[in-house]
């Protein structure tokens, strides 16, 4: 119960207009809390942002073998279009591919062979605080 009594209280705070830096803390308060918390089950996922780019990149081209160099200068050349282009880098890639769609699909396929994690179920907290009172300390 205490962790839920927490989660509650952290997302309170959260979502105050507090302005950044550190507040310290002693008080002793009595709270009301109505409505449900919900955990659910934990998730699987293909973890595409926990991939290390550099040693993946360094792997490729270990394995690349023969054609190593060629696949270097690809890759820089690819990268410093991608830098280059900002924001508009994805519309001008899409623009030289034939068929953007099936690019895709052949990303996601490769993706899809990666190992998946599992990450803790979202919760949701759908209640309110209905009383705060602020205790006074015993002398």
């Amino acid at each position: 119960m205490n962790e839920v009594i927490s989660t509650v209280i952290t997302k309170a705070i959260k979502g105050s207009q507090l302005a950044p830096g550190q507040y310290e803390v002693d008080t002793t308060v009595t709270l009301r809390l109505k409505g449900t918390y919900k955990v659910s089950n934990d998730v699987s996922y293909v973890p595409t942002v926990d991939i290390p780019m550099l040693p993946t990149l360094a792997l490729l081209l270990e394995k690349a073998g023969i054609v190593g160099p060629a696949a270097e200068r690809m890759l820089v050349e690819a990268m410093t279009e991608a830098l280059n282009g900002g924001e508009q880098a994805h519309g001008a890639i899409a623009e030289r591919l034939n068929d953007i769609a099936r690019a895709e699909d052949r990303v996601r396929n490769l993706v899809g062979q990666l190992p998946r994690k599992v990450r803790k179920g979202p919760s949701r907290w759908d209640g309110e605080v209905t009383e705060v009172v602020e205790v006074a300390e015993a002398a």
